[in-house]
């Protein structure tokens, strides 16, 4: 348990049994409380020994935390009840949609953007709360409607039409919406201003003062370099992964259906020391432009990581370092499978971050279909120590005639217009049926195999899948 706390004190609790992650600061008349990793029925009691007896108010940041429950809800709710009766309160800090969407309608508890929007008076916390709300609310209809609110540079950098610098902002514009982080990181801009900026600002820039800074500025970088501004964001560019390399006793095809939500499905082919070749496949939690942008920066960022590397484990680790303070602003999470073959000693090394395990056939194997290892917790959840021991390890000798297919998310998900979805069990159907053929062949009944399942329902996920076939003799 985390124990009572003096001002400042602060602890932690890591189960990795479970997967989860709790650290508590004591603020007063907050406790700060963070989770992250999965849910499990364990975080309750932590939970109920901080609010039970009533010592302080406390203030729950569970961004971080995977498949909340209805029970957990409930908890919530209960807590929040107890502590209100105690004049204590209960909020939530930036919560997810996927918690949200659980609480019934009229029992959303007070939330807030961070811990320092805290108000110093626990009592008026739902006063504050709604305050908040509607100040997000006008931040963004300014955003969707006056011109001068819509500069935007580089996409990451917003023209605050009150003091005319450039803003860095979380979260990138969309047609028709503008993304919560948005939002909070220009509302931080007004409060750091000190009332020059903001909605109660006296005054603004004129337009002519406003549009003189979009006006491109002379680079070295040439066109469309750092110091230019444009109006419009650039539409999403769809980041190409390398093309599969040839073996002398493999076979590598890759599959990419697009879905008709632009989603963050990807893959890449690594280069790794030894002669080693990395196969990168994962999934995003974002759309849209986040999610083609995001997708660019792990592929860059594996490709450097792998480049002096012989296996998969330092690979992971070292991307979840580097991804997760440019993940943590979008609220986003990146499952990841990454293979690593070396066609010299015939094996393959695996590690996984909470993406769905690859499956490997082969007839002369006992059994058939089998599963890799899976598990894992994925990248951007937690910045060290629990993602590292949380991550799952594969090794084994490869034999003629193995096939392995890696894929994504959007596979299992396609759904059929009854609302039935294509699920594991389906993927190694391609793989019975088409096993002595080529990995393109397989791929190819895979895909298949998905419009037949689907019927007339569209692909709404991006699908992606890897297929790596082990010969006796060069192909």
């Amino acid at each position: 348990m985390l124990g009572d706390f003096k001002l400042g004190q602060s602890a932690s609790v890591i189960e990795p049994a479970a997967g989860y992650e709790i650290n508590a600061l004591a603020d007063e008349p907050w406790l700060h409380i963070t989770i992250r990793g999965r849910y499990h029925h364990r975080l309750l009691d932590v939970l109920r020994a901080q609010a039970l007896p009533p010592r302080r108010s406390l203030a729950i940041d569970a961004g971080g935390l995977m498949d909340p429950t209805p029970l957990l809800v409930r908890e919530l709710m209960f807590l929040a009840g107890s502590l209100k009766a105690a004049r204590r309160r209960l909020v939530l800090i930036t919560p997810p949609e996927a918690l949200l969407a659980l609480f019934p309608a009229g029992g959303r508890l007070p939330a807030f953007p961070d811990f320092d929007s805290l108000p110093a008076d626990p009592r008026r916390a739902e006063e504050c709360s709604a305050h908040l709300e509607k100040e997000f609310e006008k931040i963004r209809s300014l955003l969707l409607g006056e011109p001068l609110w819509q500069l935007y540079r580089d996409d990451a950098s917003w023209l605050c039409p009150f003091c005319a610098d450039f803003v860095e902002i979380a979260g990138m514009r969309t047609n028709g919406s503008v993304p919560s982080q948005t939002v909070e990181s220009i509302r931080r801009h007004f409060r750091r201003s000190r009332g020059t900026c903001g909605l109660a600002a006296e005054s603004r820039k004129p337009p002519t003062e406003l549009l003189a800074k979009m006006e491109p500025q002379p680079s070295l970088g040439g066109a469309g370099a750092a110091g230019t501004a444009s109006s419009v964001l650039p539409p999403p560019r769809r980041a190409e992964a390398s093309e599969p390399p040839s073996f002398t006793n493999a076979d590598l095809g890759v599959l990419h259906l697009p879905g008709t939500a632009e989603g963050g499905a990807f893959y890449e082919i690594l280069r790794m020391r030894g002669g080693r070749t990395g196969l990168l496949i994962g999934d995003i939690e974002a759309r849209g432009i986040e999610a083609s942008v995001l997708s660019g920066m792990i592929r860059k960022a594996a490709a450097i990581r792998a480049a002096d590397q012989y296996n998969p484990e330092p690979v992971l680790r070292q991307l979840n370092r580097d991804m997760y303070a440019d993940l943590h602003p979008y609220r986003a999470l990146v499952s990841a499978f990454l293979a690593v073959y070396d066609a010299a000693g015939r094996t393959l090394n695996c590690a996984c971050a909470g993406h769905p395990p690859p499956i490997l056939f082969n007839r002369r194997r006992s059994p058939f279909p089998c599963r890799l290892a899976g598990g894992g917790i994925r990248v951007g959840l937690s910045s060290g120590a629990l993602f590292d021991r949380a991550l799952q390890k594969h090794a084994l000798a490869l034999e003629t005639a193995d096939v392995l297919l890696l894929y994504t998310a959007g596979v299992e998900a396609a759904s059929h217009p009854s609302g039935q979805t294509f699920g594991a069990g389906r993927c190694s159907s391609p793989l019975e049926t088409e096993h002595d053929r080529s990995a393109s062949h397989i791929l190819e009944a895979l895909s298949r195999s998905l419009a037949l399942f689907r019927d007339t329902a569209p692909l709404k996920e991006t699908a992606v899948a890897l297929c790596l076939k082990i010969y006796e003799k060069p192909v």
